[in-house]
C-alpha cells in the first residue's frame, strides 16, 4: 500500500481536479472523500488523511453535523507544486530514457559492425581502440563508442578487452538470432547495408546488380522429400507451441510466416538462393538457437541440416 504522503498528495490532487477555486465546489464529507480516492484507500485511512488537511490548513471544516469541509486557497498552491514537480521528474525520466535508448543503439551498432567485418574476414579478426571511431555510428563521442564496447563485453557479446577485442560466440548466435526476425533493429540494419556478407554468397550475384538468378532445384531427390518433410515437422511444432505463440505472438506469427514461405516457394516457384536462406535457413536458425535445449530447436537444427545439403547452402 502506498505511504501516507503518497496518499495524501493523491488526495490533494484530486481535490484540485475537482475544485481548483477555493469556495467553488459546495461542501464535502468524509464520506464523498471515500469515494473519491476508492479504491486506492478505505475510511479508516481517509479520516487520517483528513485530519493532515486540517492540520495543515488546505481544508476548512464548515460544520459539525454532519462534519463538511471546504478546500482552502493553500490546497490549490500545494496542488500546483506538486503538478510543477511531478512535470520535472517526467521530463527527467524522458531525458534518461532518451539516453539509454541512444546508447544502447550505439551498442546495437556497433555489435552488428563488429560481426559484419568478422564474417567477411577470411581469418579470425580482432579490433583495437583504433577500430572504435569506425564501429559506432557517425558522430557518437568516442568515449561513449568506447562505453559501449565495454558494456558489451561485459555482456559477453564481445571478448577481450577495451585494447584487443572481437565478437564472442555468443555474440554470433545474438546477431544471428536478430537477424532472422523481420523487423528487427538487427534486421533493418542489414537491410540498409546492401553489402552485408549474409545477404548472398559468392555463388550468386547480389539482388543490387539486379539479376534474377534462380536456385537450380531438384525437385525429384531423395534430399528434397528430406528438407520438406523436416520443415514440414518444425512449422507443425512452432504452430503448436502454445505458450511461444502466447508469451511472443509477433516473433511467433513472423517465424511461421517466414518459414510457410519458404515453402511455397521451394515446393511452387524457382526462389533465388538469398530467398531461400531468408525465409527459411535464417529462421531455422534463430529457432536453433533460441530452442537450443528443446524439442524446437532440435527439429530446426536437423531441418537447417537438410536445407543446406539440398540447396548447397552453408
Amino acid at each position: 500500500m502506498p505511504s501516507l504522503g503518497v496518499l495524501q498528495d493523491l488526495l490533494i490532487e484530486r481535490l484540485y481536479a475537482r475544485s481548483n477555486r477555493p469556495g467553488v465546489e459546495v461542501e464535502f464529507t468524509e464520506e464523498d472523500l471515500c469515494e473519491l480516492m476508492a479504491p486506492d484507500t478505505g475510511p479508516p485511512i481517509v479520516s487520517v488523511l483528513v485530519r493532515n488537511l486540517l492540520s495543515d490548513h488546505l481544508i476548512l471544516q464548515t460544520r459539525t453535523d454532519p462534519i463538511a469541509f471546504e478546500i482552502n486557497g493553500s490546497l490549490l498552491t500545494a496542488a500546483e507544486e506538486l503538478q510543477s514537480r511531478r512535470a520535472k521528474t517526467d521530463a527527467a525520466e524522458r531525458r534518461t530514457g532518451d539516453l539509454s535508448s541512444r546508447f544502447d543503439d550505439v551498442k546495437l551498432h556497433v555489435l552488428y559492425r563488429v560481426y559484419r567485418v568478422t564474417w567477411e574476414s577470411e581469418s579470425g579478426t580482432g579490433f583495437n581502440a583504433g577500430d572504435i571511431d569506425r564501429l559506432a555510428p557517425g558522430g557518437t563521442p568516442r568515449h561513449i563508442s568506447a562505453k559501449a564496447i565495454e558494456s558489451l563485453i561485459n555482456d559477453r557479446l564481445l571478448e577481450g578487452q577495451i585494447g584487443y577485442f572481437g565478437i564472442s560466440e555468443d555474440g554470433i548466435r545474438r546477431v544471428d538470432a536478430e537477424l532472422a526476425v523481420a523487423g528487427s533493429p538487427m534486421y533493418i540494419l542489414n537491410r540498409r547495408d546492401t553489402e552485408a556478407p549474409v545477404q548472398h554468397d559468392a555463388q550468386e550475384n547480389p539482388d543490387s546488380e539486379g539479376k534474377w538468378e534462380p536456385l537450380p532445384l531438384e525437385r525429384d531427390t531423395p534430399a528434397y522429400e528430406d528438407a520438406i518433410q523436416a520443415i514440414e515437422n518444425v512449422v507443425d511444432r512452432v504452430k503448436g507451441d502454445n505458450g511461444y505463440a502466447a508469451t511472443q505472438p509477433d516473433e511467433h506469427r513472423s517465424i511461421v510466416w517466414s518459414l510457410e514461405a519458404g515453402l511455397d516457394a521451394i515446393k511452387n516457384t524457382l526462389p533465388t538462393r538469398s530467398q531461400v536462406r531468408e525465409l527459411l535457413l535464417r529462421p531455422l536458425k534463430f529457432l536453433v538457437a533460441k530452442f537450443a535445449s528443446a524439442a524446437i530447436g532440435e527439429l530446426a537444427r536437423r531441418a537447417a541440416q537438410a536445407l543446406a545439403a539440398w540447396a548447397g547452402l552453408s
